[in-house]
């Protein structure tokens, strides 16, 4: 073979091995409007690969209305549910980090899709048909004739009957939590209270950026539970017991510190990273009712901690929370 031919053919099998590919995991039978879709981003450059999700490929979605929607991708690791695991989480790791992107459209028919590079540069384009689901269209919402009630996009009213289930302890604590769920479902409940704390489900962990992403995918089965019941959930960001002793909370060595820095109205950019990450993860799936900022806030402020005395709890939970909703 001459040479020249031989470097084009090895140029050609390079580009052909760092392809990226665009693969949708849902199988045939779920892609409609009641499913979060979710891609994995196939032979992804390895600097793409950051639990800054605003350093990730993003996936831009046009629904057949025109209606934009951009998701970015996300750092993901399978794992598989270990009962024998007596840590904290009860699962284990499987295979490497990969990256993943979900989207929960909510219209039926064609989809197009565009992928973008960190750099802003479209690397690949497909379309995709939606099909109509069988539910209610888009998140809940407050009622428009009755501002007392909620209600569905369409303006069917939905009661919420549940409670603060919060948690499920190990070992074996995402099969039994997915008893409680189906337990649950059966007497009628339709919304519980989940809790997002360093023993389940929070994504931060003792070093600031390392997410726990075992954590992340108990998170993920317990929403998968509850969406096939048609339940949905509140999902609480954080809570005063690991505040104040620091729990997978890296914020300040001391409470003082801590609460110095987590609730800084001005918000940390480690805070708001985690948000991305949560938002690029979860933010589309329309069984999360709501998201609650603080379980009791008041709680984490104790005043001989306060990094200011001449301020009380009142006065710094007032300045934070809009900072936050916001």
């Amino acid at each position: 073979m001459h040479i020249r031919s031989l470097l084009c053919l090895l140029v050609l099998c390079s580009a052909q091995v760092h392809a990226v590919e665009l693969q949708l995991l849902n199988d045939a039978t779920k892609r409609s409007t009641d499913h979060v879709l979710e891609w994995e981003i196939r032979s992804a450059k390895t600097e793409w690969k950051h639990h800054n999700v605003q350093l990730c490929p993003r996936l831009q979605i046009t629904d057949p209305s025109g209606i934009i929607s951009m998701r970015p991708a996300f750092l993901y690791l399978d794992h598989r549910d270990n009962p024998d695991d007596k840590s904290n989480s009860g699962i284990s790791s499987i295979g490497g980090e990969t990256l993943r992107i979900r989207h929960q459209p909510r219209s039926p028919g064609k989809h197009t899709l565009q992928l973008f590079d960190p750099q802003g540069n479209s690397i690949l384009q497909q379309t995709i048909t939606i099909d109509r689901g069988k539910r209610p269209v888009g998140p809940i919402k407050r009622s428009t004739i009755n501002p007392r009630l909620l209600s569905f996009q369409d303006g069917t009213t939905f009661l919420p009957i549940g409670c603060n289930i919060a948690w499920a302890n190990g070992p074996g604590r995402l099969q039994r939590i997915k008893q409680y769920l189906n337990t649950f479902a059966k007497h009628g409940g339709n919304h519980f209270r989940l809790w997002m704390c360093s023993w389940s489900c929070h994504l931060e962990s003792d070093q600031p950026d390392v997410y726990r992403l075992d954590h992340a995918y108990l998170l993920d089965e317990i929403l998968n539970t509850a969406r096939a019941l048609n339940i949905f959930v509140t999902i609480v960001l954080d809570n005063h017991h690991d505040l104040v002793h620091g729990t997978s909370m890296p914020y300040g060595d001391s409470v003082t510190e801590r609460i110095a820095n987590f609730l800084d109205p001005t918000l940390t950019t480690q805070y708001q990273r985690r948000l991305h990450y949560i938002m690029a993860r979860y933010g589309c799936d329309d069984h999360i009712l709501a998201w609650e900022l603080f379980n009791e806030l008041d709680e984490a402020l104790y005043q001989h901690t306060l990094p200011d005395p001449k301020k009380d709890m009142r006065a710094i939970c007032a300045a934070w929370v809009p900072a936050a909703a916001a």
